[in-house]
């Protein structure tokens, strides 16, 4: 089991005990339109940039508190520790990286054909952006030491390979 402790849309803490709930946070989020105060989303901005852009090494709330250009105590207001909020920049990737796929793939318009070149062009994208190839890294090598960040990164996995999945089907290849 993973025992995580995050702090949810309405800073409530919450235990997240199992890779089914983390699935099933990321799945509500997308349902849901973001409840996030503007200063939870500018907190959040600013630890996936440090993240992409510097590495866990030198991700902490002060430094976060710093580029968001607030006091320490109004980070910890919103997510209490450094794992907390790790944990909930991690998520939020996930779900805002969930939502643009749907964006630019899920088009009525488009043949079976082009929505996977579409998708494996997304994909792929992400190598060539300094920021976003550099959080995937940190999630990557996070993975190996963090129950909660190899649960996120495995339904990113799995979401990933069952479009792959249901584009080939759409297509009759599998």
């Amino acid at each position: 089991n993973i025992h995580l402790i995050l702090v949810n849309r309405k800073s409530i803490n919450m235990t997240l005990s199992s890779t089914a709930e983390i699935s099933s946070r990321i799945d509500n989020d997308l349902l849901e339109v973001s409840k996030r105060s503007a200063r939870e989303r500018e907190i959040l901005d600013a630890g996936r940039q440090l993240l992409g852009n510097e590495g866990f090494a030198k991700f902490s709330l002060r430094r976060v508190a710093s580029d968001v250009g607030v006091h320490l105590r109004t980070v910890q207001h919103y997510f209490r520790t450094k794992d907390i909020l790790v944990t909930e920049v991690l998520l939020d990737t996930t779900i805002y990286d969930r939502r643009m796929f749907e964006n630019s793939v899920n088009k009525n318009d488009i043949s079976a054909e082009k929505r996977f070149a579409v998708f494996i062009d997304y994909l792929l994208s992400g190598f060539t952006e300094k920021e976003t190839a550099g959080f995937f890294l940190q999630l990557w090598a996070h993975s190996h030491h963090h129950a909660g960040a190899a649960s996120i990164l495995e339904q990113m996995h799995s979401f990933h390979i069952g479009e792959i999945l249901r584009f080939m089907d759409a297509m009759n290849l599998g």
